[in-house]
Parts: C-alpha cells; sequence; structure tokens
C-alpha cells in the first residue's frame, strides 16, 4: 500500500551534536532508514545533564529523506546519565555506559487503510527498542488485510531463535523456514534482535486492553544490508495492533542458557505484555472490567524487576523504555493509579478504580530508584521521590496506630476523595514502603525519609507478636481493629524480610532482631512445607537466628530419615 502521509516528532536531548542542527537528509540516515528500521548510526554525547522539556527548533525539509518526507514538528529531549552530581552515600561509578545517553523518536506513518505509530528509544551506538501501534482509519469500512515491512535488521547469516509454545522446546533455525506468532530472538553477525509477537488488542479504557486471539504473523526477507521483518496481518478494523523490536550491536554473549531463562521469566507472550504505552500484566478475574484474555497498565512493571537484575544490553535498554513509559504515567499526585476497579476493595472498603495500591506503587518506586542507580538518570530518581512524598502524605492520614509507630493502609485514593471505610494494613506492603524509605534516604541523605522510614519500623516492632500465625508462618495483615488476618504468600514477605535487613546493614544500622525473629518463624515454615524461591543467606553469613532454624530443620530430617 502507498503511503499517502507522513508526521514525525523527534524527542531528543540537547548536545554538542544537537538534533537541532541536523539536516533532513542526516535524520533520516542517522537515526532510521525508509521504512523505519533499527540502523547501527547514532550520535554525540550530550553537554547538559538531566531532563529538559525545554525546545521547539525549526525544520527544513532537505535531499536526502524518502518520499513522501518527514515533517519534524517539535524538538525536546532525552536523557544522559548524571555520573557527575552523585548523592552524599550513593555511588553512580557502575553506570553502564552502553547505555549512557538515549533519544525518543516518535513518528507516524499513513496509508489508505491504517495509520502506524512509532515509538522509538534509540541509544548512542546504534541500539535501539521500537515500539509499533497499527490502528485501522476511522474512515475505513474494511477489516485490515495486508502484509507490511514493520522493522530491518543489520547483518547476515541469520538465526532465528525461539521456543515452540506447543512442545516447549527451544529451536534454532534459518531465518526463511515459514511464519512465526511469538517472541522470536534474531542474531546475525552485527546485531542481536528481539521480536514480540504482533497483538490485535481491544481498547476497554485508558490501561486496559484484551488479546483478541488475532495475532499477526512475522516473516524474514533476505536483502542487501540485512533482512527485513515483515507482518502479515488479517484483523478487525474494531481494534489495534502492537508489536515491537529491541535491537543491540555486537551480539556476542547474548544468547546462552541464562539469557533464555530470564526470557522465559519475562514471558512477554504470555501473563507479561510489552504494548505501544508500556508494561501490562494478565488482568486478575476480580477486576473489572474483565474478560478472558484481558491485560491491564500494571503499576508494578514487574518486567523491569527482571531486566535490571540481568546482566545483558538488550534488559538494560528495554528496562529502560518500559521505565519510561511508566513515568509518563505517573499522575500530577505522584502515583500510578491502577486503571482497573477491585471487586474486593469495592465491597470491603468502598474503593472504585483508579485507586493507590502501596505494594505495586513502591514496586516501580523501587525499581526507578534501582535504574536511577545502574543507569543515572535523574528523571528515574524525580520520579521515585515524587511517589515517596505521596506515600509519606498517604501514610501520615491513612494508618493504624500501633502503641509505637503506625501501621500504613495498603491502599488509597486520589487526594480530595475519601475511603468509605478504613483498610488493613500488610506486612508486605509495609516492608516494600520501609524499602522505599530508606533507598531514598539513601540517594538524598534527606533525613525526613530516615525518620519516617523508623516511624514504620516501630510499627511492626510494637506489633511484633500479632505478626506470628502458629504453624502457618506469618499473618498477612493486621485489620483497623487491630487484629491480625489473612493468609500471608508463600515466600514474598520474607523476600521483603531479608531486603530491608541488607538495606539496614549498607545504610549502617545493622540487622534488626524483631525482623530477624520474624524471619525465622517464616523460615521454619517455608522448611517445613516444602517452599522454594526465597532469597537465602550463604550459611557462613547467615545470622545465627536463622542457622538454627535451618540446622534444626535438617537434624530433624537426619533422624526421621
Amino acid at each position: 500500500m502507498r503511503i499517502i502521509a507522513v508526521a514525525f516528532l523527534l524527542v531528543g536531548f540537547v548536545s554538542s551534536y544537537s538534533f537541532a542542527s541536523f539536516r533532513a537528509g542526516e535524520i533520516s540516515t542517522a537515526l532510521f532508514d525508509a521504512d523505519t528500521g533499527l540502523v547501527a548510526d547514532s550520535t554525540g554525547a550530550p553537554e547538559e545533564k538531566g531532563r529538559d522539556d525545554e525546545g521547539i527548533s525549526d525544520f527544513v525539509l532537505e535531499p536526502g529523506i524518502p518520499e513522501p518526507g518527514i515533517i519534524k514538528e517539535s524538538l525536546g529531549t532525552g536523557h544522559s546519565a548524571d555520573t557527575g552530581n552523585e548523592a552524599e552515600g550513593i555511588s553512580l561509578s557502575g553506570v553502564r555506559n552502553h547505555v549512557t545517553n538515549y533519544q525518543i523518536v516518535k513518528y507516524k506513518e499513513k496509508y489508505t487503510d491504517r495509520i502506524v505509530e512509532n515509538k522509538f528509544y534509540l541509544f548512542e551506538g546504534g541500539s535501539g527498542f521500537l515500539l509499533k501501534k497499527v490502528v485501522p482509519d476511522a474512515n475505513i469500512e474494511r477489516d485490515i488485510e495486508t502484509a507490511m515491512s514493520v522493522f530491518n535488521i543489520r547483518g547476515k547469516n541469520g538465526t532465528v531463535i525461539y521456543k515452540d509454545r506447543q512442545t516447549g522446546e527451544w529451536k534454532r533455525i534459518v531465518p526463511d523456514e515459514g511464519l512465526f506468532d511469538t517472541v522470536l530472538f534474531f542474531q546475525t553477525d552485527e546485531t542481536f534482535s528481539v521480536v514480540g509477537p504482533a497483538v490485535f488488542y481491544m481498547q476497554y479504557g485508558d490501561g486496559s486492553l484484551k488479546d483478541l486471539g488475532e495475532w499477526g504473523k512475522l516473516s524474514f526477507k533476505e536483502t542487501e544490508s540485512g533482512y527485513e521483518v515483515v507482518l502479515h496481518i488479517s484483523g478487525s478494523r474494531a481494534s489495534e495492533l502492537h508489536l515491537w523490536m529491541c535491537s543491540v550491536q555486537e551480539p556476542d554473549h547474548e544468547w546462552d542458557d541464562e539469557a533464555a531463562k530470564m526470557w522465559e521469566r519475562l514471558d512477554f507472550d504470555g501473563k507479561n505484555r510489552v504494548c505501544f504505552d508500556g508494561a501490562y500484566y494478565s488482568t486478575p478475574e476480580s477486576y473489572v472490567p474483565y474478560e478472558a484474555g484481558m491485560y491491564y497498565r500494571c503499576p508494578a512493571v514487574h518486567p523491569a524487576l527482571v531486566l535490571l537484575g540481568a546482566d545483558s544490553r538488550i534488559a538494560d535498554i528495554m528496562s529502560i523504555g518500559l521505565l519510561d513509559e511508566a513515568v509518563n504515567h505517573q499522575n500530577k499526585q505522584g502515583y500510578w493509579p491502577t486503571p482497573a476497579e477491585s471487586e474486593w476493595l469495592s465491597k470491603e472498603y468502598g474503593i472504585n478504580s483508579n485507586f493507590y495500591d502501596t505494594r505495586f506503587n513502591n514496586d516501580v518506586t523501587m525499581r526507578l530508584f534501582e535504574a536511577y542507580k545502574k543507569f543515572g538518570y535523574l528523571h528515574y530518581l524525580d520520579a521515585a521521590l515524587r511517589q515517596t512524598e505521596w506515600l509519606m502524605r498517604h501514610a501520615a492520614s491513612n494508618h493504624i496506630k500501633a502503641e509505637k509507630g503506625i501501621l500504613v493502609e495498603d491502599y488509597g485514593v486520589a487526594a480530595g476523595d475519601r475511603k468509605v471505610r478504613q483498610t488493613h494494613s500488610s506486612l508486605n506492603h509495609q516492608l516494600q514502603e520501609i524499602k522505599v524509605l530508606l533507598t531514598a534516604y539513601e540517594c538524598t541523605a534527606d533525613l525526613r525519609y530516615y525518620e519516617f522510614a523508623q516511624d514504620l519500623l516501630d510499627g511492626i516492632r510494637s506489633t511484633e507478636t500479632k505478626w506470628y500465625n502458629g504453624n502457618r508462618g506469618l499473618a498477612y495483615g493486621i485489620k483497623p481493629d487491630g487484629t491480625p488476618g489473612f493468609n500471608d504468600y508463600p515466600y514474598l514477605t520474607y523476600n521483603d524480610l531479608y531486603d530491608v535487613q541488607e538495606i539496614l546493614g549498607r545504610i549502617g544500622e545493622g540487622r534488626d532482631p524483631v525482623l530477624d525473629r520474624l524471619m525465622a518463624h517464616k523460615l521454619r515454615y517455608m522448611l517445613e512445607n516444602g517452599i522454594t524461591g526465597y532469597k537465602a543467606n550463604d550459611e557462613n553469613e547467615m545470622p545465627a537466628i536463622l542457622k538454627a532454624v535451618l540446622d534444626d530443620f535438617n537434624k530433624g530430617n537426619r533422624q526421621s530419615g
């Protein structure tokens, strides 16, 4: 189909070799080719640090742009690592050089029956993360049915790696062997790329999508410079199609057994989805709206936990793209509302959609702090601190008073709204809030965060005996009337206790004895019930109270054997 118009929006950064000074032809060469595929060239390093949302630049079309041309509308900013303005108490010496500077390019392609929106995270050195959304033209009454070029991959001697969804086996084949509808890993002698599945979704308001079960098929066509990724689609005009690709240069060591395990955990064609506006997660049946195949934009950004923990260029780049999308959805109050209604929360507490979930919000806040430490981007620190400030405002007005300290209510509503009833406070939420407050202190040396964390720690210390749940491990939460209730997760809370103790050690506090006793009780429960997956100390470094539990359990096993 013939392209009849293209609109282009560049969000770049101010640099010594600024995009404002690029000629049109240079943009088309340096950023993307005629088919808007990823390319290997980039730009120089920026002079200014942090985030700058200023700047509009005129743009004059010059020879060198493929027909029908690219119209640049505005110049914004990208991001560079802040390695020269470290807060007291934190070192950014580990900033990853291969993702130091990047720009965000947004542009649209209009065809005779559809519009393709593009969002391109472009990194120095030519690596990038490109998100696409194909939307039928509202004036066209027929369904979409076409084949279209969507990505270009540089390099020769291509190999496709994918996991067979029927057998669960990993397969490696040459690119010309058929059509694919799963996550693909494409290796050439120049690049390593991950190509996400092309999925038709239907919108259910902001932040909820339904997978219609109609997936596009991808094939590969060899070209002079590499491979063209061709999308074959046949879908409803009432839907929109999302797909993506992340590509890095110098692919050595990008694929091995550890990489395979990481991508299996990410499960991007299962419970986790990468969509045009960020990370989505399978919608619980108790949420409204809900239908089979629905996904919602979960504030936690679960994939970032796995990606940030990997030693991988492609994981770093994807984590940055997904976290940037999350920052875009942070509201003016400083938190990320859950874009759905929980039937349980509505029934129990009168809380409707767009509520404040302290666990999910502090999950993503911890990931933003981790990304700031790893990459040095100030906009991650800013977003994390905005949510930390909101957390303190929420906690000050929404808590269960303990003998000393407070237990923060798990859920809240927007400023000015009011819950019908006070909510419970769960141990895992409280611990995650403590992690955020202590990490905010670690990153800024602001004593307000440390002192507030102590109030929350005191809340746990002064209610210690209420958390023990006999042979069921720990209680999940404490109700507004002060009584414990609900069953705890298998190991999540133990991991939270482990993390808080680790942070306390980092800031020079030493281990907390109350948290150690809670850990010991939970560890005994996990050992006796065969629960695995929890974080474990090296036996030589294990606190005495935990080692005693482990030794006692092992002794009992030997005697019974």
